[in-house]
Parts: structure tokens; C-alpha cells; sequence
């Protein structure tokens, strides 16, 4: 009897050899190490613009509540002497009724309905790289604070002013303001420099950079 016949129609291999895992395994690897950077960097990327982004908004939202308030310096205060009771590049200190008489918070109703009482006090100053907010309230003979340092825009750029001071002639007063000098004020000019922080960058990139500005007009000083 003849022995039995392998069949020609079998694989000259049944598996890959360690020498071909090997060259795969490397081509593999090299492919990886070139998608992965681009991958990296735009995640990076996307990072990057969406705090760029929520930075820019946030500061944008904090301008305008401040412009809101600084406006209304002087208003319904004839109880107190002077609207302005600080001002400096990095900080300012003004009185106003900036709730109208509302009963509601900061300044509740014992505030609010006591004999040439309503009147707030905002202050806004640089602390560390945060521009924080404070709020008092007036019950006709003393302030009581009721907000303390609330941070209305971090990563300010250390070092910049932030207020700038004008009187009615457009002429701009600096430096630590006196009594008179606040008295004259009629326009704030407020200056945000910020640096977004908030990530890692690759390589030798620099944090991303910006500057939001406004200029309040004050008309209700004499």
C-alpha cells in the first residue's frame, strides 16, 4: 500500500514567522509615532481655544457689570459727603444706590429702609493676579460688608494699570488721587490685561494674551 498523499493545496504556512511580528510590530510603532504628536497637538489646539475663549467671555461679562456699577457712582448718596473715596491705577472705591432702593440681596431690607440709608459701596482692586470685588452696604451711620473679595477676573497680567482717571476736560489725573481729585473725576478708563494660564502649552509656545477695554462716562456728579 502506497503511503497517503499531503495535499498541495495546504499553506506553505500555517503562521506568521517572529522575524514578520517583528517588522510589523516596528511599522506599527513608527506609524503610532507620527499620528500620535498630530493628535496631541490638536488637542492641545482645542484645549487652548476653548479657555481662550471662556477666558475672553468671562472678562467680557465682568467689564460690563463693572461699567454698569462704576456709571452710576454718586447716584442717590446726598447723605454721604464724596462719591469716590479711593482711586488709584489698581484699585477704586465709589458709592452708589447701584440697586435702586430693591430690598433684595447684597443689601437687604434693614439696609435699605433705614432712615438715609440704601447706599453701596463697590470696591473693585487687584489682588495677586485676580481682580476681586467687594460690597458694603450703608445703614445711614455705618457700613456693614456683605461681599468680600469676589474674584470678578483672574490671570490679569501682574504689574498693569488697571483704572485711569479723567476730569471733566478730558485731562487725566494719576497717580493716588486726593479728595479733590476724586471729587473731579467724571470718566473712568478700565484696562483688563490678561494671560490664560489655565493649560499646558507644547514646546516654547507662549500663554495666549489679551486686552478688553472701556471707558465709563459718570453722570451723576456735578
Amino acid at each position: 500500500m502506497s503511503p497517503p498523499r499531503v495535499s498541495q493545496g495546504l499553506s506553505r504556512h500555517d503562521g506568521y514567522s517572529l522575524l514578520e511580528v517583528m517588522v510589523a510590530a516596528t511599522l506599527l510603532a513608527m506609524v503610532l509615532g507620527g499620528v500620535l504628536p498630530l493628535l496631541t497637538g490638536g488637542q492641545n489646539t482645542y484645549e487652548a481655544q476653548t479657555a481662550d475663549t471662556s477666558m475672553r467671555q468671562g472678562a467680557r461679562v465682568a467689564r460690563d457689570k463693572m461699567t454698569r456699577e462704576t456709571r452710576l457712582a454718586g447716584y442717590r448718596i446726598d447723605n454721604l459727603p464724596q462719591a469716590f473715596m479711593s482711586a488709584s491705577s489698581t484699585s477704586i472705591q465709589f458709592a452708589a444706590d447701584i440697586d435702586d432702593g430693591d430690598p433684595l440681596p447684597p443689601c437687604n431690607a434693614s439696609f435699605e429702609n433705614a432712615v438715609n440709608g440704601g447706599a453701596e459701596r463697590l470696591t473693585y482692586s487687584v489682588s495677586g493676579t485676580d481682580l476681586v470685588r467687594s460690597v458694603d452696604c450703608w445703614n445711614g451711620s455705618t457700613w456693614t460688608n456683605v461681599i468680600s473679595n469676589e474674584v470678578l477676573v483672574p490671570d490679569l497680567v501682574t504689574g498693569l494699570p488697571v483704572f485711569r482717571f479723567f476730569n471733566a476736560n478730558g485731562t487725566e489725573m494719576t497717580g493716588p488721587l486726593s479728595s479733590a481729585e476724586r471729587d473731579a473725576i467724571r470718566s473712568v478708563a478700565i484696562q483688563l490685561n490678561l494671560e490664560d494660564t489655565s493649560y499646558t502649552h507644547i514646546g516654547d509656545q507662549d500663554h495666549a494674551t489679551f486686552q478688553i477695554t472701556t471707558q465709563v462716562e459718570i453722570h451723576n456728579l456735578q
